[in-house]
């Protein structure tokens, strides 16, 4: 079996393999240095806190109260310019505003966190369909 060929061709492609070194870097230890790198970089933190704002109402103490006792949410109570700076600038990622029934305001897409992809969600100034658009 050891006369075989194929066999022989095998040994061959191995010992010529073998005998450069930057060929067994780059098969071997480059892979192995860049797993261990991008696992110390992206290590499982999970995911981070989000704030949320809650618009200074009757009634926002119990929701910010009820927000605050999520493990992942951070209310603060905010006044009406405050909360419009915080969503629009990104201090929040949701705003809550007490009332019946209860509304919640997001971020539009047509602020500077949109990316170079999309252009403005709102046509025409009115803010009623925020849809993420593609520019190309």
């Amino acid at each position: 079996m050891v006369d075989h060929p194929l066999v022989q061709l095998t040994l061959a492609r191995m010992r010529e393999f073998y005998r450069e070194p930057e060929a067994i870097f780059w098969v071997f230890g480059f892979p192995l240095v860049l797993a261990f790198a991008l696992g110390i970089a992206f290590r499982n933190r999970g995911p981070g806190e989000l704030k949320v704002g809650v618009l200074r109402a009757p009634g926002d103490s119990a929701i910010a109260t009820a927000l605050d006792r999520a493990p992942a949410l951070a209310a603060t109570v905010l006044d009406s310019s405050d909360a419009r700076i915080a969503l629009r600038t990104g201090r929040v990622a949701l705003l809550v505003v007490p009332g019946e029934p209860l509304v919640y305001r997001m971020r539009r897409c047509d602020g500077p966190a949109a990316g170079p992809t999309q252009r403005r969600c709102a046509t025409n100034g009115s803010p009623s369909r925020a849809r993420a658009t593609s520019t190309s």
